[in-house]
């Protein structure tokens, strides 16, 4: 019992540390820094700024390419004009305090101040700051605001509106009562036109209402959503059986599925039991992973029956809500470059920018362990989005794998992914029946006919650019053998565009550059982490 509820105090967590970043709830604060936190800060770097006060004034200097030693803090000092000075200084309202977000300020003591007498490189002794502070998210405002807002709302509702930064197209689909129901998101981390993609979401909930099948597109998120395809497919199967369509649009019948012997986390947690099921009960990452590249991984182990050269791999999966608010931090560390960055990002590839994303162990990687004991990489699963539980499914090569067993590595940046599930089949194929069903209907919110844009991946898109813009689209019934049992997906292509304000700060672009590194998202990811932790956050979890 106690193992389960460390996993929801962990999900909750993440869930709470996510809506500090959510537009209409975030606040800005003066956060005082302790001393030992200067390293970190400067190696960074944020904007650095020095208050030097004397009897009858007070003078605020830029610290440009600042070093620390043990015993100073050197670098270019600019004294900032009055009125600029006095705005950092005075800023106390959080829409005042945005515009000076991420910076530091230090203060040195009266007798300092004489040792500046313009623009200059110089030094100050450690032991001249008397205290320093910090502009950042005010967690408990921030809380208390994000818990205020959920008062009175229906709770999934809510918790879908406020999962908005950068996220994608929600889908919903009727069920055989007339209701709708959340099923997932689709093209998930395709945020650029180059990176539209197909996307098959399984539609658990769908049912014929009057001989029509209906699905919902929704937008509930700050973004521009781009949907050029929209089709529904049909698997009739044997009963009892499973059936996924993999990122390729193959679909995969799956009836000899196997759980793992055993599973491990990198820091050595058994996870046996908690892959076992979809429960919910699931594996959200160390927090207290130290490794140097801050990746995370789960080793697992499978029997092996037969001598089949490939399996199918199965998760129940989802990304956290932490990476989404972590993406949104990423933006921010833009500040005035945003729009340059974006633009150059449009020129890239797609290949480009899909290798910037696996670098930085945005999917969630697979690797099959050899019989000369390395590791194979053999296939990824692509983002799925933090709002809803999917399944999904890897074709696999193991046929480099021992006799007897396959051990099976994933491999994902810290905190991106929540597992729940993982199962291996290696089965012989089975007897299904697939088809692809045109739409005959599509309205939107306005009861506007939109259905053409959807018919053929040419370019001409179903653009919801406003929240709540919503579109209900209607397939035929297909007729159903006897005694087969049927499996429906959503198949979409499309792209999205975040929208959010760009801070108005001017950052180093030497700092910028380190994001091109492997790995840096992950280590930022564990540091920003970090700083929320230190919030004396008093939720009950």
């Amino acid at each position: 019992m106690e193992h389960i509820m460390q996993h929801r105090r962990m999900a909750t967590l993440l869930l709470i540390v996510f809506l500090f970043g959510q537009y209409g709830c975030t606040r800005w604060h003066r956060r005082p820094l302790d001393e030992r936190s200067l390293p970190r800060m400067v190696a960074k770097p944020r904007s650095m700024f020095l208050v030097t006060s004397g009897t009858t004034s007070t003078e605020v200097w830029r610290i440009r390419k600042p070093v620390l030693t043990q015993e100073t803090l050197s670098g270019s000092f600019e004294r900032m004009p009055d009125l600029d000075a006095m705005d950092l200084l005075n800023a106390s309202r959080h829409r005042d305090l945005r515009s000076h977000a991420t910076r530091v300020i230090l203060y040195a003591n009266s007798e300092y101040r004489h040792a500046l007498t313009g623009n200059m490189d110089g030094a100050i002794a450690l032991s001249d700051i008397t205290h320093l502070e910090y502009i950042d998210v005010d967690a408990g405002a921030t809380i208390a605001l994000t818990l205020l807002a959920v008062v009175g709302v229906a709770a999934l509702v809510m918790l879908i509106i406020l999962a908005t930064k950068s996220s994608c197209p929600f889908v919903f689909s009727q069920d055989a009562e007339g209701a709708f129901h959340l099923e997932g998101e689709v093209f998930s981390g395709a945020i650029y036109p180059q990176l539209q993609r197909h996307d098959h979401l399984p539609l658990k909930h769908l049912a014929p209402v009057n001989d029509n099948y209906r699905v919902r597109l929704s937008n509930l998120a700050r973004e521009i959503q781009h949907t050029d395809l929209v089709r529904l497919i049909t698997v009739d199967h044997a009963p009892g059986m499973k059936v996924l369509i993999d990122r390729d649009g193959k679909a995969h019948a799956l009836a000899a599925m196997m759980a793992p012997n055993a599973a491990h986390a990198h820091n050595g947690k058994d996870l046996t039991a908690t892959l076992a099921a979809a429960d919910e009960i699931a594996w959200h990452g160390d927090p207290e992973n130290e490794a140097l590249d801050a990746r995370e991984t789960i080793d697992m182990r499978f029997s092996r029956p037969t001598n089949a050269s490939t399996a199918r791999l199965v998760v129940t999966a989802k990304n956290s809500f932490w990476l989404d608010h972590l993406f949104g931090l990423f933006l921010d560390e833009l500040g005035t470059y945003a729009d340059r960055v974006r633009q150059r990002d449009l020129g890239r590839s797609a290949d480009e920018l899909a290798a910037w994303a696996k670098a930085q162990q945005m999917p969630l990687s697979v690797s099959v362990q050899q019989r000369s004991g390395e590791w194979k990489e053999v296939g990824q699963f692509e983002l799925m989005g933090p709002i809803a539980w999917r399944d999904d499914v890897l074709e696999i090569d193991i046929s480099g794998a021992p006799s007897d067993e396959v051990v099976i590595r994933l491999t994902s940046g810290f905190l991106f992914w929540e597992i729940d599930r993982v199962e291996l089949d290696m089965g012989p194929g089975q007897a299904m029946s697939m088809a692809s069903i045109t739409p005959v209907k599509a309205l939107d919110q306005n009861g506007t006919d939109v259905l053409r844009t959807l018919l053929k991946e040419d370019g001409i898109h179903l653009t919801q650019p406003h929240l709540e813009d919503m579109t209900e689209i209607a397939f035929p019934v297909p007729e159903l053998t006897e005694g087969l049992q049927r499996s429906l997906f959503l198949h979409a292509a499309g792209h999205y565009e975040i929208l959010r304000d760009p801070l108005p700060h001017r950052p180093s672009l030497l700092y910028l550059r380190t994001f091109e590194d492997a790995d840096a998202l992950p280590r930022y990811s564990r540091e920003r982490y970090h700083d929320s932790m230190e919030y004396p956050l008093k939720v009950a979890l």
